[in-house]
Formats: C-alpha cells, sequence, structure tokens
C-alpha cells in the first residue's frame, strides 16, 4: 500500500471513531460536503505552510477535525506528496474520554461566544479591578501563603481514584431506574433486560440482575443522571476531600454506561487552614460549568465549590493524626464533611460537643457557627443538668426568644423545658405581644409630630354627635383614640394615618352598649361618607344603617368646616 493510501485510511478511521464518540463533531461530520481527500489535502498545505517536516499524530488529527469543523475554510489545490506513518493507531478509553472532554470545552466557548455575540452592546472603557491574587498567564493563581505552596507541591502527587470507590459510588450514590409503558413492560437501566411489572409501587427489584430500582413511567429511551461523590485522603500531613462527578446513562435495551469526572479538591492542614484546588470555570453562576479539559490547579474557593463537597464519602477513609484525636472517629456525621473538620480542629467547642457524642448538636452547629456563640453557655448548662434537646433548632430558637425576652438564659428553669414545643410558642407568643407594644409606641412617637396640625384642623369637628334609637356615632378627637380604634377593629386607620388627611374627618359607630361596631371616612370635600368599615374590614349587619345615618347629618358636619 503507497504511504499516502495509508494516511488517508489513517485519517478516515480516527475521523470515524471520532464522530462515535463526540456528539457535537457527529453532526457536522455527517453533514459535511468534503471527502477525505479534501481533509488530506488540507494537511498537505497546513504543513507545507508550517515549515516542519515531523507532526505528532494529535496535531495531525487536530488538521483534520478542524477541516471537517469549519465548511468556510480554503482547501487549497491537490498536491502530490508521499507521507510516511510509522504506526497504526487505535483510540484507547482514555483518549475516548480525553476526546469527550474536548468536546465539552468546545461546545462551551462556542456557547460563550454565541452568547457574547448575541449581548454585546458598545460600552464606555472602565478601568479593570486588580485581582486579589497575582495569576499566571494561564490562569492558574500563584502559590503565595505557606498552605497554598505546599498543597500545589502536594496536587501533581494524587493519583487516579481506586476502583473500588467507583463501584461504591454507582451502587450507593447514583440512581437506577427502570423504564415502564403503559403495558407495564418494563426494561432495567442497570443490565438492559426487560421483565413485566403491574405493582403500585415507586420502586422494583430487577428479577435478572438483582438491582432496586426506582420506577419511571415514560416512554423515553434515554436519561441522564449526574451526581457528586467524594473521598478522603491524606498526602504530605494535609487533609484533602477529592470531589467527582459522576455521570450515569441509560439507554433502553443496554447496559449503563458510566463517566466521571473529578471537579475539585478541598485541602486542609493541621491548623485548620483551607485551601482548593480545582478545575477551571466557564459560566460561573452555573454548579456543573467546569471546563473539564482544563487541569486541576490552585483557584480562590468560591461557593460552587463548598456546595459540591457537601456530598457523599466513600466510608473507607483516611484521616489526619490531629482529626482522630479530636474525635472524629468510624462513620462520618451527615453534614458537610470538610466544614466539620475544618471546625473540629479550629474550635474548642466543637470538639468538646463531638466528643460528648451529642451528634445532633454538631451536625446543627457545623453549619451555624453565629447560633453556637448565643448557646454555647446555655448549651454547657443543659450538659450539667443531663438534658439533651429533641430538635436542636427549635431549642436554639427558644434560647434566642428567651434573652430578647429579657429571661436567663443560663437558668435550667427555662433552658430544659420537659415540654420543648410548647415552651417555644409560649415565648414566641411573649415576643409576639413585646414587639407590638414596641411598634405601638413608636407609631405613636411618630403620631405625636403631628398632634398640633390634626387638633389644628379637627378641633372644630369635636364633640359631634349622631345617634339614633341603637347607635352613637361621634368624631375620633386624638390620637389615642385613633390608636384604640385601630386595634381594637384590626385595621388600618392609625397606622396609616387617617388623622392626618386634611379632606377626611374619622368617625366611631357604637352600640348603646359602647361596643365599637364601624370606622366611618366621611369625605369634607364631597360631603358624604367614601367608606365604613367593621371588624377586619368587613361590613357588618348595622352597614347601610350607619352609612344612611351619617350622610343624612352631613350639614351638620359642613357646618362644623365653615367655623373657625
Amino acid at each position: 500500500m503507497k504511504g499516502t493510501d495509508h494516511f488517508k485510511e489513517l485519517i478516515k478511521n480516527y475521523l470515524d471513531n471520532r464522530a462515535k464518540e463526540d456528539e457535537l463533531f457527529r453532526a457536522k461530520y455527517a453533514t459535511t460536503t468534503r471527502t477525505i481527500d479534501d481533509v488530506v489535502n488540507y494537511i498537505f498545505h497546513a504543513v507545507q505552510q508550517s515549515g516542519c517536516c515531523g507532526f505528532s499524530d494529535m496535531e495531525v488529527y487536530a488538521m483534520a477535525v478542524h477541516a471537517i469543523d469549519e465548511p468556510n475554510l480554503e482547501i487549497g489545490k491537490p498536491m502530490d506528496c508521499n507521507v510516511v506513518v510509522n504506526h497504526h493507531i487505535e483510540l484507547t478509553e482514555a483518549e475516548k474520554a480525553e476526546q469527550r472532554a474536548i468536546a465539552l470545552k468546545r461546545y462551551q466557548e462556542e456557547e460563550m461566544r454565541k452568547l457574547q455575540q448575541r449581548n454585546s452592546r458598545p460600552k464606555a472603557a472602565k478601568s479593570q479591578p486588580q485581582p486579589i491574587q497575582e495569576l499566571s498567564r494561564h490562569g492558574t493563581m500563584k502559590a503565595r501563603t505557606k498552605i497554598e505552596k505546599q498543597v500545589a507541591a502536594s496536587n501533581e502527587k494524587l493519583t487516579a481514584i481506586s476502583p473500588k470507590v467507583l463501584t461504591w459510588a454507582v451502587r450507593k450514590v447514583a440512581g437506577h431506574f427502570c423504564f415502564r409503558t403503559s403495558a407495564h413492560k418494563c426494561t432495567c437501566g442497570e443490565c438492559g433486560r426487560h421483565f413485566d411489572h403491574k405493582g403500585k409501587g415507586k420502586s422494583v427489584c430487577c428479577p435478572h440482575c438483582g438491582t432496586r430500582l426506582e420506577i419511571k413511567d415514560t416512554l423515553k429511551r434515554t436519561l441522564k443522571e449526574a451526581c457528586y461523590f467524594s473521598s478522603l485522603e491524606v498526602i504530605d500531613h494535609l487533609q484533602v476531600q477529592r470531589v467527582f462527578r459522576l455521570e450515569t446513562t441509560f439507554r433502553k435495551g443496554k447496559p449503563m454506561e458510566i463517566d466521571y469526572w473529578e471537579a475539585c479538591r478541598l485541602w486542609l492542614n493541621a491548623e485548620g487552614k483551607v485551601a482548593v484546588t480545582a478545575r477551571a470555570r466557564t459560566l460561573g453562576y452555573y454548579v456543573d460549568c467546569f471546563d473539564w479539559a482544563s487541569e486541576i490547579s490552585l483557584k480562590r474557593p468560591n461557593e460552587v465549590h463548598w456546595l459540591i463537597a457537601d456530598t457523599h464519602v466513600y466510608p473507607h477513609y483516611r484521616l489526619l493524626p490531629e482529626l482522630k484525636r479530636n474525635g472524629i472517629k468510624g462513620k462520618l456525621l451527615d453534614c458537610h464533611p470538610m466544614k466539620l473538620m475544618k471546625a473540629v480542629l479550629t474550635d474548642s467547642r466543637m470538639e468538646t460537643i463531638l466528643k460528648s457524642k451529642d451528634l445532633h448538636a454538631v451536625s446543627y452547629f457545623v453549619h451555624r457557627p453565629l447560633e453556637l456563640d448565643r448557646c454555647w453557655q446555655s448549651y454547657k448548662v443543659a450538659t450539667r443538668h443531663h438534658y439533651r434537646p429533641s430538635d436542636m433548632g427549635l431549642w436554639a430558637d427558644t434560647i434566642r426568644l428567651l434573652e430578647q425576652c429579657g429571661k436567663d438564659i443560663c437558668n435550667p428553669k427555662y433552658i430544659c423545658p420537659q415540654n420543648l414545643r410548647a415552651e417555644h410558642d409560649y415565648w414566641m407568643n411573649r415576643y409576639n405581644q413585646m414587639e407590638q407594644k414596641r411598634r405601638s409606641q413608636e407609631q405613636m412617637q411618630r403620631a405625636k409630630r403631628k398632634e398640633a396640625e390634626f387638633y389644628k384642623e379637627k378641633s372644630r369637628y369635636f364633640g359631634i354627635t349622631i345617634t339614633d334609637k341603637d347607635l352613637v356615632i361621634s368624631v375620633l378627637d386624638s390620637l389615642e383614640a385613633f390608636q384604640a380604634e385601630g386595634n381594637a377593629l384590626h385595621h388600618c386607620v392609625f397606622q396609616c394615618e387617617y388623622y392626618a388627611k386634611a379632606d377626611s374627618l374619622i368617625l366611631s359607630a357604637h352600640d348603646k352598649e359602647g361596643n365599637r361596631i364601624e370606622t366611618i371616612e366621611f369625605s369634607l370635600t364631597e360631603g358624604k361618607v367614601i367608606q365604613s368599615r367593621g371588624l377586619c374590614n368587613t361590613n357588618t349587619p348595622h352597614h347601610d344603617r350607619i352609612v344612611r345615618l351619617v350622610n343624612a347629618h352631613a350639614p351638620q358636619i359642613l357646618a362644623a368646616k365653615q367655623t373657625a
């Protein structure tokens, strides 16, 4: 076989395999009008222009992919030449995974470019703020502190995760599904085999592989799920939590497909200082937008790193001796693993709680350090009295209410109740009453600023009383009367400062026993009632009668308006 023919065959085999692994490339490859001769001719011209005689396999393959990706690319005139091919190459599984990562990166870059073009607008030039940390020319943060330098050196020593960790993650962390049609035909997403199931439960056990499956009543043939898991390791006297993204693909009639990538590494030294190495991020707002083709290098810690690290941890882990000394042993608690380890190393109170075996308190206070500051003295007193709350969140809230109500939060009488729920509700009501009183006082203080204007404008109407055999209607003649009216009937006549409305006169309707019925707003401009409201702004059975009675005495009110 001639060298050129052999070269064409290799290029075509590579592009065919690439199309099988890369969905984005597959779409372009299937619709391209270019022949393999066009691709090879483009490679010849690119090599000629470079002035080099030797190229690596990936460099040549990249030229071939570029010729397919860019339909408007100039191919050039045909050339006659021979190519020396030293071996036959077939993609390994690692190379396939690398190509998938590269394809994902290309897709993200293309989408970002489209988004930038769509949203681009002329903007005034602005000075760029200086970053907190100096970055290298490749975007990697330079190590400045002692722990950053130590982490940068140790980061290169980590190897691939054990197959046992991946097997555990697939079995215990990832979801397992069963596709069921309306005819009760089921397909196991784990092994791809078929069976019948007419049960009404949400799960079923596959009769072929024995896997417990979650039933999905759907006609979809493909389902993708993603989750995170982590492992704890020790290297160079540093505790590291390695966080991985696991992606499972279920296709009807086929076994489950698995892909995984390492997203970030959270490092912790014996003094409780933290550093992060991670892959680069493309779209910072979204959690999963990592550049999976980038290297894991030193980065500034951000919310995403801490968020994805709050996940399942492989149960067979290694810890620093200082962590074991401070109480972390056996099964990890149901809380953020890195926050727990950092808290145990830096806060002696967390170490004390952990060693006392109060695991609920540890899980609660790990995520709420400010609550620990408030409740620590109360917690010590409660512990001495052998009291452990059934609900730590409810107990901490009760301590806050006691403090706001001015009670002694170190008194066992208050902080060790037998019925925690009832005690919490009692002090909640007490606090609400205090707040209502405080707000009323503040409202009255604001109202006093307008009291002089109120008496100046409305004193001429004081003393007007409208009566019939059952009702007594009188003008509200003080700010205290407005406040009492609003509190009694639960409406906003005082809060909304109706006393300050120049065009309105407010009256109150009572029965013969003095019980409040409705509050009336009379317009001095229109000379009639514009609204009348009873309890909680509702209309009472006396509503129409009250409105007619006040409107009938409108001349008496308007006559008072003319007096100075």
